[in-house]
């Protein structure tokens, strides 16, 4: 039996949203640029019902691109697998799963190529399920209507959501409505 040292690196998270923001904003890899980790540029090549080829160009060095092939299953998976480029990354797997009302747990195991470019600092740095989810939660709160900032031991500090009567904020606990306020004219 032969021993690897190649093993998947993997992580999980609770994100306040409904899984199917989650799996539009993995499915959507004209964005990845502006929320994953060492993502310079993204596109999408060509798309098909539930399959997808997609390029990532990687903030490593010159040259450092991946073309990934992606298999969806709605609201549920992401698999992305590597079909060229010089990146080390066999695969990529999103799982996305409903964790009570409005949230989602989701999990991402990156699978690295048996090379040896696979121990480089940068490389590494590019393998990190932790930071990569922590970007997709900070992309879904673009879209999420409930804005919050918590505090050192999990307290909300400050809300900001938009309600029929426009923005409200819950700073302190005292709730303030948000009121635009004309710019001076120069």
């Amino acid at each position: 039996m032969a021993l690897s040292f190649f093993s998947a690196e993997s992580a999980s998270a609770v994100i306040g949203c409904e899984p199917s923001l989650v799996y539009e904003i993995l499915t959507d890899y004209d964005s990845y640029s502006e929320w994953m980790p060492m993502v310079a540029t993204s596109r999408l090549l060509a798309e098909e019902g539930d399959l997808a080829i997609a390029e990532l160009s990687i903030s490593l060095g010159e040259g450092e691109t991946m073309a990934i092939e992606c298999i969806h299953d709605r609201n549920r998976m992401v698999l992305s697998r590597a079909i060229g480029g010089s990146l080390p990354v066999e695969k990529m797997q999103w799982d996305i799963e409903p964790e009570g009302s409005g949230s989602c747990k989701v999990s991402l195991a990156m699978h690295p190529e048996e090379r040896w470019q696979t121990f480089l600092p940068s490389h590494r740095r590019f393998l990190n399920p932790e930071a990569c989810l922590a970007g997709l939660r900070r992309q879904t709160t673009l879209f999420d209507g409930d804005q919050s900032v918590s505090g050192p031991n999990g307290e909300i500090v400050l809300q900001i959501r938009e309600t029929a009567e426009g923005l409200v904020a819950l700073y302190q606990g005292k709730h303030y409505k948000l009121t635009p306020v004309e710019e001076p004219k120069a």
